[in-house]
């Protein structure tokens, strides 16, 4: 089980850098579909998404999330809030600047 485990986060890991290159190539729908193979993955063999990629899909539609061009990015008073573009749900996260 741990080295199903550890196969499946590098696959994880593989899909979501897969998706990023996707959408910066304007290939939406394959980046969509890179993300949700991700998640299917992730709950089959009982994986979490890592840290750094949690945030790079929509909570409720679960598409992938790249500034500019599949969301909108605002920070205000504290929190970042994010704006899907397929569903138009907000996602609210804390946000702390970081210090020099």
């Amino acid at each position: 089980k741990k080295q199903q485990r550890s196969f499946a986060r590098k696959r994880i890991d593989s899909l979501y850098h897969l998706a990023e290159k996707a959408a910066l190539q304007g290939e939406t729908a394959r980046a969509d579909r890179y993300v949700q193979l991700a998640r299917r993955i992730g709950m089959r063999y009982l994986v979490r998404t890592p840290k750094e990629f949690k945030h790079l899909s929509c909570k409720h539609c679960y598409h992938f999330l790249l500034p500019s061009v599949t969301c909108q990015v605002r920070i205000h008073k504290g929190h970042k809030t994010i704006l899907c573009h397929h569903c138009k749900q907000y996602i609210r996260l804390p946000y702390k600047p970081k210090k020099e």
